[in-house]
């Protein structure tokens, strides 16, 4: 029973920390998760994390929340999906709801400009960090290069519907796959 305490307190404390530095959105977290997950708790293997890659981005729903229902579902069942979920929000509620009414009172000051400036190019350097390190591992071959490449090029030039893409390259990739 103090195990299993210890597990869900743990699966919480990861995931408020997560969220609590968690700048710049779902992506951007994406390289504290994986560390936190695989390599510092050993929840998943970089095989696993990459499978909860493919469904926290396939499925509706922030990729944090679906990253800790995930990874708080596979280490402790139901109750770790919600204790995880709730950790991954809890700051942010919380953050959210203080300086909300700051915010609103200094939009135009130029210091809270600046902050905000200066956060942008840091969330994209997070972004691009969590997208090499997960192309590192997921461009294997040349249909898999491929398919990131055409998949780029028809969300960036033809703005299709990241659904539809996803869709298409899933059945794509099945039949490749399948066959080869």
């Amino acid at each position: 029973m103090a195990q299993g305490f210890a597990v869900v307190l743990d699966l919480f404390v990861t995931f408020f920390k997560i969220g609590a530095l968690g700048f710049g959105g779902g992506l951007a977290m994406l390289p504290y998760i994986e560390q936190q997950v695989s390599h510092y708790h050993n929840w998943l293997t970089e095989g696993e994390f990459l499978d909860l890659l493919a469904i926290a981005q396939s499925t509706p729903g922030p990729i944090a929340i679906n990253s800790s229902t995930f990874v708080g579902f596979r280490t402790a069942g139901v109750i770790g999906a919600i204790v995880a979920s709730v950790g991954v929000v809890f700051f942010a509620v919380f953050a959210i709801n203080l300086l909300s009414s700051f915010l609103d009172k200094n939009v135009e000051n130029p210091r809270v400009k600046q902050l905000f400036l200066t956060l942008r190019p840091i969330t994209v350097g997070l972004i691009l960090a969590a997208a090499f390190s997960t192309g590192q591992k997921v461009l294997i071959d040349w249909p898999s290069v491929g398919i990131a490449l055409v998949a780029f090029f028809l969300l960036s030039r033809f703005k299709l519907h990241p659904i539809v893409v996803v869709l298409s390259f899933g059945v794509t990739g099945a039949l490749i796959y399948m066959f080869a």
